[in-house]
């Protein structure tokens, strides 16, 4: 990606910003116990430290926090055991951060995104694809003197691929979905090969709007100074020749 270099900074923070990776299981009966959390990371695996893993207060929710190491990573939930998950909210956090001496700083990143069905359980192998896209703004000063400030912010863009079943159930009966010991929900991290740019700029510079004010400025007073000499020279004589003519004749 082309980057100009006063961009440098701010596309260094969004890379720097931590993320959080928080999931809900919502209406399941597995437990803390029965999740495996793995990082796929080109061709190895890694396991991934789990923050924190609790139930919610309904008793029907369980919920894991998992810091991130990278923002380009597969991460895979293996759910073991004869249970089913009603549905998944995924959520991915990540702090504001800011650098002073090149006047940058980036958002907050809070993004949250539900996968359900209507009427039936996720399917036991659920793929989500997260696609992150850098979004930078600059914001042009009205002085010249002054810097360039940028902001940015991470935007995702979801695609599931697959969380309904219904298609193998219809063709080989519900009672599969009761046979299945393993429950996968995998979630994919790629970050876009472009970005967006938003500038923000004043319609006139300090120095325009001066040298604009001083040209208002001088054409205002030519054209004072034209009426002036058009009344001197054309008005004035014409009217006091008038004047003249009748004092003459009422003389």
């Amino acid at each position: 990606m082309l980057k100009a270099p006063e961009e440098k900074t701010i596309f260094q923070l969004l890379d720097q910003q931590n993320w959080t990776l928080v999931v809900d299981f919502v209406q399941t009966g597995f437990t803390c116990q029965d999740i495996l959390v793995q990082g796929n990371i080109e061709s190895y695996q890694i396991i991934l430290p789990v923050a924190k893993c609790f139930l919610q207060s309904d008793n029907a929710t369980l919920t894991l926090v998992i810091p991130l190491t990278t923002h380009l990573i597969d991460v895979q939930f293996n759910l073991t055991g004869n249970s089913y998950v009603g549905a998944s909210r995924i959520c991915v956090l990540g702090p504001s951060m800011n650098h002073s001496a090149s006047y940058s700083s980036i958002q907050q990143l809070s993004f949250c995104e539900m996968i359900s069905n209507d009427d039936q359980t996720i399917s036991q192998h659920t793929s989500v694809q997260l696609d992150f896209t850098k979004v930078i703004n600059r914001t042009e000063s009205l002085y010249d003197n002054d810097p360039v400030v940028f902001s940015g912010i991470w935007i995702p863009t979801v695609t599931i691929k697959s969380f309904n079943d219904r298609i193998a159930y219809e063709q080989q009966g519900d009672y599969i979905r009761y046979l299945s010991s393993r429950q996968i929900l995998s979630i994919d991290f790629s970050e876009t090969q472009f970005y967006i740019r938003n500038i923000q700029e004043p319609i006139a510079k300090s120095g325009e709007i001066i040298f604009h004010n001083i040209l208002f400025s001088t054409v205002c007073i030519e054209l004072f100074g034209l009426a002036y000499l058009l009344f001197k020279l054309v008005l004035f004589p014409a009217v006091h020749w008038i004047f003249i003519k009748i004092m003459n004749r009422y003389s």
